[in-house]
């Protein structure tokens, strides 16, 4: 995004705007191999933590309100329902094997799997890096 923006693909900075010429579209794209969405989000990840130290707290509202809200949500109810935290809350431990000469089915139970694995991968990488920014506080009056 940033890239177009400073070439003037994108006249705007208010927005997210990723023209379907950009290599990061394909990463947005619900067809995109989350094995190689994985390998893209390991890195980028370290440059998203550095910027956004950076940011004020309405600027952090402005971009991440959605993820954040849902994840208040997810907080205050997770307590209330084991079975909506299991469904909801990233796997602490993943079985997958990778290696295919291990895995014991077809060629197709083996991708159907990888893919399965890197989308709770990435699931689990993207609720760890917003979860920090999301604190709870339950207060109960004439309780």
């Amino acid at each position: 995004g940033m890239v177009e923006v400073a070439q003037g693909s994108v006249r705007t900075t208010a927005n997210c705007a990723l023209p379907l010429s950009s290599s990061a579209y394909r990463l947005f794209s619900p067809l995109a191999d989350p094995a190689h969405l994985n390998t893209e989000i390991l890195p980028a990840k370290d440059i998203a933590e550095e910027l956004l130290e950076d940011l004020l707290d309405d600027e952090l509202d402005e971009l991440f309100s959605e993820a954040l809200n849902v994840l208040e949500l997810i907080y205050s109810l997770s307590p209330h329902s084991k079975e909506f935290e299991q469904r909801v809350m990233p796997a602490e431990e993943d079985d997958f094997i990778s290696d295919r000469a291990a895995f014991s089915g077809t060629d197709r139970d083996f991708e159907v799997a990888r893919v399965a694995h890197y989308k709770r991968t990435n699931y689990k990488l993207a609720f760890e890096f917003m979860a920090r920014f999301v604190k709870t506080i339950e207060v109960m009056l004439d309780g």
